[in-house]
């Protein structure tokens, strides 16, 4: 009778493969991570895409609210990251409007002050309001007329038939609109963020994870 005995160091095999399960933990959390950022990008592009935003300024706020709140974490054992529209003491912001659609309703008052193009807004949409031309420049007031109370303001400026004017000269013709007003309307859906993290997800996850893998594997 042959009896045959073996033994074996699983020793070497059996600290592979603990590494090799941590870096999958590892490498998972960071190509969430790393997707978010694409989707963080893809839709700040998207927004200045969609969006005709006339200050550099104005560029950089927005581009702010599209935040991380909170990224994915082996630590904290928390396997997703989150995206969101910051709107922390920004109870005006209108950009949640635009990824759900919504009434947009004035700050303040019962009308919101559009500017006119060729003046306010100096004959160009790209280009930023005139200084000058801001709506709280004007000062408006009430004054005592034959009639009813009528509006006027600084620069030369009244409110008749919905619109705020300009007097531009001596002639009771020479006047040009700067403003109209006008009552809540409803903000059609423009940011799709939804659907372009989504479409980043798809395209992205997978790569990102692989990336990550072979680079901590190494």
């Amino acid at each position: 009778m042959l009896k045959l005995s073996m033994k074996l160091d699983a020793s070497v095999l059996e600290a592979k493969t603990k590494k090799q399960i941590k870096n999958l933990a590892f490498s998972t959390i960071q190509a969430i991570n790393d997707t978010a950022k694409q989707v963080q990008e893809a839709v700040r592009k998207n927004m200045e895409k969609r969006f005709n935003i006339r200050r550099e300024q104005t560029k950089k706020f927005l581009f702010q609210r599209i935040k991380i709140s909170q990224f994915a974490s082996v630590g904290q054992n928390r396997p997703y990251a989150e995206i969101s529209i910051d709107i922390k003491n920004k109870k005006n912001l209108l950009l949640p409007l635009y990824e759900t659609g919504g009434e947009r309703k004035p700050f303040f008052g019962k009308q919101m002050a559009i500017p006119i193009t060729s003046t306010a807004r100096e004959g160009s949409f790209n280009k930023p309001v005139a200084e000058r031309y801001r709506f709280n420049k004007f000062k408006l007031r009430k004054f005592a007329t034959k009639g009813k109370p009528q509006l006027k303001g600084k620069q030369r400026t009244f409110v008749m038939r919905g619109r705020l004017w300009q007097r531009i000269g001596s002639e009771r013709r020479d006047i040009r609109a700067i403003y109209h007003f006008r009552k809540p309307f409803r903000l059609r859906k423009r940011l799709n963020f939804i659907g372009i993290s989504k479409n980043i997800y798809y395209k992205q996850f997978r790569e990102n994870y692989y990336k990550r893998f072979y680079k901590l594997s190494q």
